[in-house]
């Protein structure tokens, strides 16, 4: 007996069919093929491939921004929670990073949860800037610099290892803080 996928599953395999094969390979056909499922078992969870994509970039917007966050808040200080910050953003797949870009100028739903994600992250940022004593109009900036150079990197560095760009972002912060 074939175990039921859960709609967690169907997601997972999206993030994965995203990451290899980029947006054009989500497809009810192409990640029902990659479940081994029929249509019908895709139909099951998802109205339309519309709903699977606003799910797939709910799980996006959840694991690489709010689940990120929260575990960079459980380091000590401001400055630890930058570094944690780095080697927590440093392993995210870029090529999710960019897939879930070329989707947003396709699909406005979409669009706007990038945004969302973008303005989260960028006030996130901003704040551990500022905690770290920077003045808070100089945090923000900051921040915003620092977030255009991490989607700059997905772009720029698409095979760089997490260590590559661990060594990058400690390289970067240095320039900043002369």
């Amino acid at each position: 007996m074939v175990e039921r996928l859960k709609y967690a599953d169907w997601l997972d395999i999206g993030l994965a069919l995203l990451a290899q094969a980029g947006p054009d390979a989500l497809t009810i056909d192409a990640v029902s093929a990659r479940a081994n499922r029929s249509k019908g078992s895709f139909y099951h969870h998802f109205e339309t491939i519309d709903a699977y994509l606003l799910a797939l970039a709910e799980t996006w917007r959840e694991k690489h921004t709010e689940a990120v966050i929260r575990r960079a808040e459980n380091a000590a200080t401001p400055e630890d929670k930058l570094d944690a910050l780095n080697v927590l953003t440093s392993t995210v797949d870029q090529r999710v990073e960019q897939g879930f870009r070329a989707l947003a100028v396709r699909n406005p739903a979409i669009a706007d949860l990038c945004h969302a994600v973008d303005q989260r992250r960028t006030q996130f940022l901003a704040r551990l800037h500022a905690d770290a004593g920077i003045a808070p109009e100089s945090a923000l900036m900051l921040a915003r610099i620092e977030y255009a150079a991490f989607l700059g990197l997905a772009i720029t560095e698409p095979r760089s290892t997490p260590e590559e760009r661990q060594a990058l972002y400690r390289r970067f912060i240095a320039f900043l803080r002369r």
